[in-house]
This record gives structure tokens, sequence and C-alpha cells, in this order.
């Protein structure tokens, strides 16, 4: 990164203002994500942060630069991927609104795409999904359905997250692709995505064999962040079909190629599967640190753990029990559905099992089996226990 840093220091004194040769082609697509997704290819996290914030620095509020507008997205890339949600909001946001100097078509897609996972993950679906349409309509370029069928692919994915699988699957019907392409760094992330709905659609031989032949191809690339994608949507895939041996073997690859550069997004943005299985990992491993598992995963496990417990729903998600953060070591338990959080919340104020029932509209004996799964999860035998554990884990307000 020193001596691209140095020839843009170069290039600062010549032309402070871009020069006229690197607008030119600003609006086709050329296939290849080395011109724009920075970190798609840039492995060292660390590295790229310092050097993009130097520049966005230097160049300020004046975005007149080529080069200003996808280096805001880029950074915002990484402060999301560290879940630094609010700074990465704030970075892209300089440049969401339009001004003076139209950004081409390739960092207008970073840029969308990125400020619409952003948004997403701090609870507002109705926006995350409004830029990606404003982005087709800001689009202009003689390659306007290539640049489509990217969109849309990130439409799928987003509709993945906002339980929409209406769309995604109405998405795998019309997007052209199949399990059994080619691969290449050309639309590599519409194929990430298509064997992502795969997976959600259940179509697990496919999806399986579509995120391995991609995987070869990061790791043949060296694309560390893509390469880690698929091994996490790997593990999670095996999860949901019972294939739990393998499916911690390939969440502990993951883990041991992310824990350098501090990835925190991509397990988390799994949701309720990758918190059942970082569980899974953490109880695995928590008695027998062996030589085979540095201590690091697991702490790194654990710290993946409570940033779960911590965000906000993004849908009708159930909720994580577990530690924060309070100079404690976290405890991870097994998740309490939204009811079953209630519940307790209830046991709390002293109702009895026949006032919450009568309080939630359900019957006697429903509240008893969720009183007995709560018992369960939170491995305690009694209510005043139940209680005493749930504000010991912070679920309580």
């Amino acid at each position: 990164m020193n001596r691209i840093s140095e020839y843009f220091e170069l290039s600062e004194r010549v032309a402070p203002e871009g020069s006229f040769f690197e607008s030119l082609g600003d609006n086709k697509y050329y296939g290849y994500d080395e011109f724009d997704d920075h970190m798609s290819y840039i492995n060292d996290y660390h590295a790229a942060a310092a050097f993009m914030f130097k520049w966005i620095e230097h160049w300020g509020d004046q975005q007149v630069h080529p080069s200003a507008a996808i280096f805001h997205a880029s950074y915002s890339m990484v402060l999301y991927e560290w879940n630094r949600v609010e700074e990465a909001e704030a970075c892209i946001e300089r440049v969401l609104t339009p001004n003076s100097r139209q950004p081409n078509p390739r960092s207008l897609l970073q840029i969308y795409v990125n400020a619409s996972r952003i948004r997403q993950s701090l609870g507002n679906p109705t926006r995350a999904a409004e830029l990606l349409e404003q982005l087709k309509l800001r689009i202009e370029s003689p390659d306007f359905e290539r640049f489509v069928r990217k969109i849309e692919a990130e439409q799928a994915c987003l509709a993945l997250r906002q339980g929409n699988m209406r769309y995604a699957v109405e998405w795998l019907d019309r997007c052209g692709m199949a399990s059994t392409d080619e691969v290449s760094l050309n639309g590599a992330a519409e194929r990430m995505a298509l064997a992502r709905v795969l997976a959600a659609c259940g179509r697990t031989e496919e999806a399986m064999s579509l995120s391995e032949r991609l995987q070869q191809l990061f790791w043949r690339e060296d694309r560390l962040r893509d390469r880690i994608k698929m091994v996490i949507l790997q593990s999670v895939t095996l999860h949901r079909t019972g294939q739990m041996r393998e499916a911690i073997g390939l969440l502990e690859t993951a883990l041991r190629l992310a824990e350098p550069q501090g990835f925190i997004r991509s397990f988390v943005d799994e949701g309720q599967a990758m918190a059942e299985l970082l569980n899974a990992y953490w109880r695995a491993h928590q008695d027998r640190r062996s030589r085979e598992t540095p201590s690091v995963l697991v702490d790194y496990a654990n710290r993946l753990l409570r940033v779960l417990n911590s965000l906000p729903d993004e849908s009708e998600a159930p909720i994580k029990a577990g530690a924060r953060e309070r100079g404690l070591k976290a405890f991870p338990v097994e998740w309490l559905t939204n009811r079953e959080r209630e519940i307790v919340g209830l046991m709390a104020e002293g109702m009895s099992n026949k006032q919450i029932a009568s309080h939630l509209g359900i019957t006697e004996g429903t509240v008893k089996s969720h009183t007995n799964n709560i018992y369960g999860k939170l491995e305690v035998r009694t209510r005043v226990q139940a209680i005493k554990k749930a504000r010991e884990l912070l679920l309580l307000g």
C-alpha cells in the first residue's frame, strides 16, 4: 500500500483533480471487480483502511477527485465488516447525495450496495430496498442491463435477509444462471448470490457444489474476503441439513482465515444459524483447548457471539441469550425466541402461569410448554432461577 500511496502523491502534484484519462470509459462495465471493489482483492484490511482514510481526509468534503467516491465506498465496507456500522453509515452518506461530479456506474454500484447493507443492519429494511431501486435509476451506461443483473442479484440476497423467499425464488427462476455454469471472476458476485439463494431454497447439493467451485476460484486468485464468505455459506448450509461435524469444521476454517483481519459482519449477518454454529463450536472447545484449536479462535468465536447478542433484530428472528461485554467472560446459551423472552419478563413481574396465559391470549398449557423450554435453555429448574439467570444475561430490561 505504501507504493500505491506514493503514486497517489505523485499524481496529486501533477493533476490534483484527476486526469482526463481517468475518466475515459467511466460509464462502461468491464466485468472484473478489480476496478472498483477494492476489498475483493485487497487482503490486508488494516493497511487498506489506513491508506483509504489518509486520502479521504486529504480530499476532505470536496468530492472532485475521480477516486473520492469509490474510496468512501471501500472504506465504509471495511468499517462495516468491523461492525463500526454508524461510522460506515456516516462515511457512505458523504457520497450518496448527488453533487457536481456524478460517480461512474461502477462506483455507484459499490456505493449503493454498501449503503443498502448498512441500512438493513441498522433496522431500516424499507430504506435498504429503496436504495437498490434508486441505484437502477442512477445508472447511465450502454451496459445498463449488465449493471441491472448485478443489482438484482443483490436484491435477491437482501430479500433473503428480510425473509422474502418469494422474491428470491422469482429471481432464481429468471436470473439465467445455473449451478453447473463455469465460474470465473467475471460475474463472481452474481454466482455467490446464486449459491446463497440455492442454499436458502433447500437445493443443498447444487449450493454446495457451486460454493465449493467458487471457494476454489477465490483460493487460486487469492481473494480472501470472498473465500471466507463461501466457506461461511458452506458451513451454514451443512448446519441446516444437520451435518454439524462438517459444519463446525468449515466454521473453524473460516475463523482461521478471518480472525487476523477482524471480520465480524460476514459472520453475524448470517443471523440465528451462525449463532447456533458458534454456540456449538464454543461448547465443543471450551473444555479442551487443544493444540489443534488455538485459544484465539475460541475467544474470537465468543466475541462474535457477543456481537450477535447485541444486534437489533432485522426481522422476527429469535433473540440470542448470552452475556454482554461487562468485564465478565461470556456464557453462551441456547437461543430464546421472542415469545420465550416475553414470558420470562412476565415471570419477573410476578405473574402466574394463568395470568401470563390471559395476558398473551394463549392457553395455560402453552405457557407451561414455553416455560419448560426456557428452563432447558437457561439450564435452570425453577422460576426463581430462570428470572435470576435472565437478569444475569441482561435479557430483562
